[in-house]
């Protein structure tokens, strides 16, 4: 909630369920996460004791009153492409009302002093286990031969879907999730996996047809790849995010229905094939926001990198022979993608910001 005259942001604390799609989002690197409380919180300059006429804590507390806080009351227009400061995300995207303002200037051709500095981000175990299942359990429906893949399909969206909710700081309050649908595609993503769900189990139990299902997944997945592509990271560009996440969608239900049925074998290694082929390109773009995530897949990263790869191949390499290996092999390399896709996905943030 942003203050209209004061242009404080504060989280409210009684709404916030813990989801941390706000440090996801957030091109300051801001918010955090407190765990003691399962909720995200920051800085609002200890609103309540402005509101009683005090000074905030550390304005308060400092003993050589180096540090003070005013309202200004000027209405200030920023350029929608320009920048809070060189090297940060466009205004445009978060519409700031604080401005650095600067005797001398900062170039704009300037950088931060930690630039190049390496910061591997968590892996969100929980979020990567549930889009890899309810992706598969997509692709599940979408290449259906028999009953038995539709309640495979069924079983995974539901253990991918109650996997999302360990990341939840305040599972118990998991029920307000789609109260921002209108805005937030966290909160579309949730509500369409939410019917997708139903729509399984009663395609499962042969009561619904598979093409329904199949069409609700792929919008599922859709606003899966929204919920990333929106945080505007280097990493999870539409391009890249688009192919990872539809790629598994096939990739899992080819390889699935070639277990039963081997014709769909060889689709399943060209999936496989095609997209570690597409994961490759992002190491030779010369996007330079793109650096410091491929000096992370190429340095720290590397052995989770590797062994994506090696079990891409490997699964590929096994599928026309041995189709139910080849599958583990391949969904175990979809899901050790899926935390690469967390970990190498540097985040914008304020310089010095540690």
């Amino acid at each position: 909630e942003k203050d209209p005259d004061t242009g404080i942001v504060r989280h409210l604390d009684d709404q916030c369920i813990g989801c941390s799609y706000c440090i996801l989002k957030c091109p300051y690197d801001v918010p955090k996460f407190n765990k003691k409380r399962g909720i995200v919180r920051k800085c609002d300059m200890c609103q309540g004791r402005l509101a009683a006429g005090e000074a905030p804590a550390c304005v308060q507390a400092c003993p050589t009153q180096a540090i003070a806080i005013r309202i200004v009351k000027v209405e200030t227009r920023r350029e929608p492409h320009s920048k809070l400061l060189p090297g940060l995300i466009k205004s445009d995207y978060t519409k700031p009302t604080t401005r650095y303002i600067s005797s001398k200037p900062v170039p704009q051709t300037a950088v931060a002093a930690d630039a190049e500095t390496l910061r591997i981000e968590e892996s969100h175990t929980p979020l990567a286990v549930m889009l890899v299942l309810t992706q598969f359990a997509t692709g599940a429906f979408a290449f259906a031969q028999n009953s038995a893949m539709r309640w495979i399909g069924f079983i995974t969206a539901v253990t991918g879907i109650a996997a999302s909710v360990l990341h939840l700081g305040q599972p118990l309050k998991a029920w307000r999730c789609f109260l921002g649908w209108r805005k937030s595609w966290l909160s579309r993503e949730i509500l369409a996996f939410g019917l997708f769900a139903p729509l399984a189990l009663a395609s499962a139990l042969n009561w619904y047809s598979t093409v329904t299902v199949t069409v609700v997944g792929m919008l599922s997945v859709v606003c899966s790849v929204m919920v990333y592509v929106d945080t505007r990271r280097p990493l999870w560009a539409l391009k890249w995010t688009a192919a990872r996440f539809f790629g598994t969608t096939l990739i899992g239900g080819t390889a699935l229905a070639a277990c039963s049925n081997p014709s769909f074998a060889t689709a399943a290694v060209v999936c496989g094939m095609l997209k570690l082929a597409w994961e490759s390109l992002y190491l030779s773009s010369d996007n330079a926001h793109d650096r410091c995530a491929q000096r992370l897949l190429m340095g720290p990263l590397r052995w989770m990198h590797g062994s994506r790869f090696m079990l891409g191949l490997l699964g590929a390499a096994v599928m026309l022979s041995v189709p139910a290996l080849g599958f583990a092999l391949l969904m175990t390399g979809e899901m050790m993608e899926r935390l690469i896709f967390f970990r190498a996905a540097a985040a914008w943030k304020m310089p010095g910001n540690a």
